[in-house]
């Protein structure tokens, strides 16, 4: 009776898992590149299984020998105590399985199902602060890895609605002014938990005014600079066409004076040429 019984046992994993309903698939979190291994069932002995992923064969068991596919024998082992190991996760791992089950008289039993998701850890958080015009301190906190959430803690105890603070939830707080003392960010996702602490800054003690108004007249200074060079260009393809003009029209009257003196001193010339051959 205990042997049935423990065929039936949901299966459970060194890795971290949740068990859902009959009609759910219970779901296994395995870390990428990280071997791991999940029970799925107590004791392989006098049964026959077949294991498969998105219905095609990784295994048969039968007769306390394994027998896997070759697509998979580089990727699992399977023990007679019901283990099952990945030898490295990979994400083409992540999927639906099904354990078929038989009894030693060939009759079906009830299959199990597990969803297994393959899932990259969490990396040590980085920290950045900066102080608010008004006193307030936002700190950031960032980690790689897949879904990190973050939570919070302040000399140890957890940020609440007591104290003055908006989480934005991605990893993103607001203290409220003169709050001080050591601020723990934790990631973490299904496979992982990392952690970093830092001192809070006294944010009271910064003065913001005169850095803005550096930075409001330095906006000034250039925007006066735009408008003088804008209207300097635009005044001076005028002077320059001023400047032309007056060369232009004194080059034509020296030519038109010239060609007048020229037609006299041609029809003052011609009577002499003239009375000269009629006194001869």
């Amino acid at each position: 009776m205990s042997t049935i019984l423990g065929l039936f046992l949901i299966m459970t994993a060194a890795v971290h898992g949740s068990a859902g309903s009959d009609s759910d698939n219970k779901t296994h979190h395995v870390a990428l590149g990280r071997p791991a291994f999940i029970q799925l069932i107590n004791g392989a002995g006098g049964y026959q299984l077949t294991l498969k992923k998105d219905g095609n064969n990784i295994f048969i068991f039968k007769k306390d020998k394994t027998i896997f596919h070759e697509k998979w024998e580089s990727q699992f082992n399977f023990y007679t105590n019901g283990t099952l190991m990945i030898i490295k996760a990979e994400r083409s791992l992540s999927g639906i399985y099904t354990l078929e089950i038989f009894d030693s008289d060939g009759k079906a039993l009830p299959s199990e199902r597990f969803l297994l998701t393959i899932e990259e850890p969490v990396t040590p958080p980085a920290l950045s602060s900066v102080c608010l015009p008004h006193g307030e301190l936002r700190v950031s906190c960032s980690s790689a890895g897949d879904n990190p959430q973050y939570s919070w803690l302040l000399d140890g105890l957890f940020l609440n609605n007591s104290r003055p603070v908006y989480d934005d939830g991605k990893g993103a707080i607001i203290l409220g002014k003169n709050t001080s003392g050591s601020l723990t960010c934790t990631a973490k996702n299904n496979v992982s938990e990392e952690k970093a602490a830092v001192t809070l800054p006294n944010c009271a003690a910064v003065d913001m005014m005169p850095m803005l108004f550096v930075a409001l007249g330095t906006v000034v200074l250039l925007l006066i600079l735009t408008v003088g060079l804008y209207s300097y260009c635009r005044k001076r393809p005028h002077v320059q066409a001023e400047e032309i003009k007056p060369d232009t029209e004194e080059m034509t009257y020296a030519q038109v004076t010239f060609n007048r003196k020229k037609s006299r001193r041609e029809k003052r010339a011609e009577p002499e040429v003239v009375y000269g051959e009629v006194r001869v």
